[in-house]
């Protein structure tokens, strides 16, 4: 019998190694499938799940050893035994999502540097197509000016901003451009220095930038463009009968917002893998060890009892 100083058996030792093994995985693996980044119901996830085995565990040593009412404790002893198992193989999905998304762990940052492209796409595909619209308005603007033939709105129009269209496209540009994204700039590094602590946040992060990125322009947009009434839309041309006509202000097309792989890649993560099984069931078994080797006691006479089993 080889114990330790204080009496703690080297199958003590093994079962703790194992249930803190369970439950490190179980809290990753649930932290990683947050909906909210936070790692709140990981940690009671995990602590229910240990305090469960650990519960079922202690009962099943406890009725094995036990002296008395031997057939009532024996039909403790397997129904908790059976409870561990099935307790353990129901909830051992957290364990299984951790090792997926550590097996598919380059697809799934992939998945998040696409949603940043395609953010930053947008970004660029806006200066794109404002410098675009101005530079039309300008052109546009001019030709009506050196044009004989009269607008009424578009000689209002340029009433309101100046004889000095130079001036005017300058001023225009100062408040057209997007301001940075400092986020997204964040998120990016982020996911560059992948980290798996953070990925539940950076997922939650990044599904949010995804829908408010396209909000944030097109409110851009209105306040700034539409508001100010910034790029005009001049069609016609003095060579033809009606001239030059005002159709209103620059439409831009952004596109539409990316779906969120990354985060639906966590959360729908996969509840069966090899090595997930593998390493699962060797930290169970480590477990129930303590549960092997624990003594058990047999009537052998009315006034006797037989001590059968191996203590390491």
């Amino acid at each position: 019998m080889n114990k330790t100083n204080k009496g703690i058996s080297i199958a003590n030792i093994i079962a703790l190694f194992g249930m803190a093994g369970i439950g490190v995985l179980t809290f990753f693996g649930q932290f990683l499938l947050s909906k909210d980044g936070t790692p709140g119901s990981a940690i009671i996830a995990a602590v229910a799940l240990v305090a469960g085995l650990t519960f079922l565990l202690v009962m099943s040593i406890k009725a094995k050893e036990s002296e008395d009412n031997l057939e009532k404790w024996r039909i403790v002893e397997w129904f908790c035994l059976i409870v561990y198992i099935a307790v353990a193989i129901l909830f051992a999905s957290p364990t299984q999502k951790f090792f997926y998304i550590i097996t598919e762990s380059n697809n799934i940052k992939n998945m998040a540097k696409e949603e940043v492209a395609a953010i930053e796409i947008m970004y660029k595909e806006y200066e794109y197509q404002q410098r675009k619209y101005m530079d039309e308005a300008e052109q546009q603007l001019q030709n009506y000016k050196d044009s004989p033939k009269v607008n009424e709105e578009l000689s209002n129009y340029l009433k309101g901003i100046g004889d000095d269209l130079k001036e005017w496209k300058r001023k225009a540009q100062l408040v057209l451009p997007l301001p940075n994204d400092e986020e997204l700039f964040n998120i990016k590094g982020e996911i560059e220095n992948w980290n798996l602590l953070t990925l539940s946040s950076l997922a939650v992060r990044l599904e949010k930038k995804g829908t408010t990125a396209w909000r944030d322009v097109e409110n851009h947009i209105k306040t700034t463009i539409e508001n100010n009434k910034l790029i005009p839309i001049i069609s016609g041309s003095a060579y033809t009968d009606t001239g030059y006509s005002f159709d209103g202000y620059a439409k831009f097309d952004l596109g539409t917002a990316p779906e969120p792989k990354f985060a639906q890649s966590l959360r729908n993560a996969k509840s069966n893998t090899p090595l997930g099984w593998i390493v699962y069931i060797a930290l169970n078994i480590m477990v129930l060890l303590n549960y092997a080797v624990a003594n058990r006691t047999n009537y052998v006479a009315p006034t006797k009892r037989k001590v059968t089993g191996t203590e390491l």
